[in-house]
C-alpha cells in the first residue's frame, strides 16, 4: 500500500509542478533554477552510490538500485532524490529500516552546489561536463586511490580539436600516453598517483600552464590542510585538484572573464 502510495504522490507532484509553473513568466524561472537544483541533486545521488559501490569494489551499473539492507530492486518512483526520502518518511518502503540523514543532506548540498556553479561560472556545457566528470574522479579517487582516468581522452580530444594549438597538441600527447601506459610501479608514482598527474595534464589543455599551476598550488595548500585535520599522511589529490579548478574557475570568472580559456 504504501509503494502505491508513494508512486501516486510523485507522478501527482510532477504533474500538479508541471501545470503551475507555465502559466507565468516568474514561474517558468523559478522551474528554470529549480531544474538546476535538481540536477545537482540527482548527480550527488549518483556520485553516493558511485562511492558505496567503489568501496566494496562493485560496479556503479549492475545490479540496478536497491535498499542496502533487503537489497529489494528500487523501483523509478523510489529514485527522485529528496522527494522519495520525504514522501517515504526516510524508511525503506520494503524493509521499513532507517535510510541515513545524511543522503538526503549531501543531495541537497550538491544542488545547492550545482546551482551555485551556474551562477558563478561561465555556465558553458563543456566546462560542466568537465566539472562533472572531474567530481566523479574525485569521489572515485577518495574512495579507492584509484580512478577512471580514461574518460578524461574525449574532452581532451574535443577542446584540441575546437581551439587547436601546439600546448594543447602536446599536452594531448602526454595524456594519451599517461592513459595507455601503466607507470604505476614506478619510483616517480609511489607517492604520487599516475592518475593525479593525469588530471594535472588535462587541466593543462584546458587552461594553460600558468592557470594550472595557480590550480595546483591550491590544490597543495587544501591537501595541506586536509591532513592538518585528519592527521593522515596521505590524501586523495585528485578531490583538491576539483576543489581548487572550481575555486579558480569562479575567480576568473568575476574578477578576470578575459582570463577564461575555454572554449
Amino acid at each position: 500500500m504504501q509503494v502505491n502510495q508513494l508512486k501516486k504522490r510523485s507522478v501527482s507532484f510532477v504533474v500538479l509542478y508541471l501545470v503551475t509553473v507555465t502559466e507565468e513568466e516568474n514561474s517558468m524561472l523559478l522551474f528554470y533554477h529549480f531544474l538546476i537544483f535538481y540536477f545537482g541533486c540527482s548527480w550527488g545521488s549518483f556520485l553516493m552510490a558511485t562511492y558505496q559501490r567503489r568501496l566494496i569494489g562493485g560496479s556503479i551499473t549492475f545490479p540496478a538500485s536497491h535498499c542496502d539492507y533487503c537489497l529489494t530492486p528500487l523501483p523509478y518512483f523510489c529514485l527522485f532524490p529528496i522527494f522519495s526520502y520525504c514522501f517515504s518518511k526516510g524508511r525503506c518502503l520494503f524493509c521499513g529500516n532507517q535510510i541515513p540523514l545524511k543522503m538526503l543532506g549531501l543531495e541537497v548540498v550538491s544542488g545547492i552546489g550545482f546551482w551555485l556553479t551556474i551562477q558563478l561560472t561561465t555556465g558553458e556545457p563543456f566546462t560542466l561536463l568537465t566539472l562533472l566528470i572531474l567530481s566523479f574522479l574525485s569521489v572515485e579517487d577518495y574512495a579507492t586511490r584509484q580512478i577512471h582516468s580514461q574518460i578524461l581522452l574525449f574532452p581532451a580530444l574535443f577542446e584540441t580539436y575546437q581551439s587547436f594549438s601546439g600546448v594543447k597538441f602536446a599536452a594531448l600527447v602526454l595524456l594519451t600516453v599517461l592513459l595507455l601506459n601503466n607507470f604505476e610501479n614506478q619510483r616517480f608514482f609511489q607517492k604520487m598517483g599516475q592518475g593525479d598527474l593525469e588530471v594535472m595534464v588535462f587541466l593543462a589543455l584546458l587552461f594553460g600552464t600558468s592557470v594550472t599551476s595557480g590550480i595546483i598550488c591550491l590544490a597543495c595548500l587544501i591537501a595541506l590542510v586536509r591532513i592538518m585535520v585528519t592527521k593522515q599522511r596521505m590524501v586523495a589529490f585528485v578531490p583538491c585538484l576539483f576543489a581548487a579548478n572550481w575555486l579558480v574557475l569562479t575567480y576568473i570568472n568575476h574578477s578576470a572573464p578575459q582570463l577564461i580559456m575555454l572554449r
